[in-house]
């Protein structure tokens, strides 16, 4: 009988977190295998599923669409907050990414406001296009609000991958393969103890 319950109670465990935090594999329209790991609270956009367009704007205010159609070359688009102590750590491996991997790869960097947007971008300068404040759709349909997030939308118009949080642990490791480029890892953020 102890077994047993000992054996349910890790049932249960493993069920929980299979529903907080998911590793999913999923094949898109031409059968390449997408590999994931999101939040089923907040993930939305999922691998191999059609990536629909985001409207955002320009640094200038204008209206802008990202199609991932747009481009021979599957998308990146890295999602940050100028406040965001991941996204600012993030800039070296991202910027390292973008230098190694643009004649693979189109870049764009979306941010999440407009607010310190100028000061963040004076500070940490990108090579990527840059854009801003995505519509509410594309916050729904894409459940932006995290950052970072890195999505990488396929030519085809499907959804390839999902990253959120920083370039750490298994993060790095498959940006790196997926980038062809050893990106340099994320420091844990300190908590300052005076």
């Amino acid at each position: 009988m102890k077994n047993h319950l000992v054996a349910l109670t890790g049932l249960l465990a493993l069920s929980l977190i299979a529903n907080l935090v998911s590793l999913d594999i999923a094949r898109n329209a031409r059968g390449r295998l997408a590999l994931v790991t999101y939040t089923r609270a907040t993930a939305r956009a999922v691998p191999g599923e059609v990536a629909p367009p985001i409207q955002a704007k320009t640094l200038e205010g204008l209206e802008a669409t990202i199609r991932a159609q747009d481009s021979p070359l599957p998308t990146v688009v890295y999602v940050f907050s100028p406040d965001c102590s991941y996204c600012k750590r993030n800039h070296d491996s991202m910027e390292t990414a973008i230098k190694d991997a643009s004649t693979r790869f189109r870049f764009i960097a979306l941010s999440l406001h407009r607010q310190h947007l100028p000061e963040y971008l004076a500070k940490y300068p990108t090579s990527a296009q840059v854009l801003m404040e995505p519509s509410s759709k594309a916050i729904e349909a894409y459940a932006l609000g995290a950052t970072p997030t890195t999505l990488v939308l396929h030519p085809d118009g499907m959804v390839g991958n999902v990253w959120l949080g920083a370039f750490r642990g298994t993060t790095c490791l498959e940006l790196s393969r997926l980038f062809g480029v050893q990106l340099p890892e994320v420091p844990p953020l300190v908590k300052d103890k005076t």
